[in-house]
């Protein structure tokens, strides 16, 4: 599926942030891997379908995302509002409101504790809304919608339905996605978890 367009447009990108560059592998992406923090921030694209009912959904995304870990429930979803997300979120949590207007008519946020959504500052919600972002989570599945990550373990990703964005746009990702991770060390003093990557890096200069 992925080119050696792709790696060059991923190579160009992790040149330009000063990012690890790892190349595409069969049907996965190339990647940039951009540590802010000591947390490894990953940027990718992505192949996703879903069934809901009889009818099938695919999106080819853009994504940013990171693990950490936290020792008490951490879980929130952030989407885009439309009747088929608040269908597929149905049983994600309950739908919060922000009591920001505009934010709150142009997503749905479901958690099952208001205590998380203390990280979604003026500034975040802004930016989730100038640069038209599909998603948010805080979830323990790798990569949103993958295996179930170990105890205490948990990844927060944003995601917009594009590819081949502007380096400008994929550097406001970055900026956006450091923010959020600024406020939940604030709010929860997250703390940083091995990604693969890592401990490959790790296995390999032992």
């Amino acid at each position: 599926m992925f080119t050696e367009k792709d790696n060059l447009y991923w190579k160009t990108f992790s040149d330009s942030i000063n990012a690890q560059f790892m190349e595409r592998k069969y049907w996965y992406s190339p990647k940039a891997i951009h540590l802010y923090k000591g947390f490894s921030v990953v940027f990718d694209n992505y192949f996703f379908s879903s069934t809901v009912g009889t009818r099938s959904y695919e999106s080819l995304l853009t994504r940013v995302y990171c693990k950490f870990t936290y020792p008490q429930s951490l879980k929130i979803r952030i989407e885009k509002a439309s009747f088929l997300n608040r269908l597929v979120n149905l049983f994600h949590g309950n739908l919060y409101r922000t009591l920001d207007r505009e934010f709150d008519r142009q997503y749905h946020v479901h958690t099952m504790n208001p205590n998380t959504c203390v990280f979604l500052l003026p500034e975040i919600r802004r930016s989730l809304l100038d640069l038209n972002i599909e998603g948010l989570f805080i979830d323990t599945q790798d990569g949103i919608w993958g295996e179930q990550l170990t105890d205490n373990e948990y990844e927060v990703a944003i995601y917009v339905e594009a590819t081949q964005l502007k380096q400008s746009e994929l550097v406001a990702l970055k900026e956006l996605f450091e923010g959020i991770l600024d406020a939940l060390c604030d709010k929860f003093q997250i703390r940083t978890a091995l990604t693969s990557f890592d401990r490959h890096q790790t296995v390999a200069s032992l």
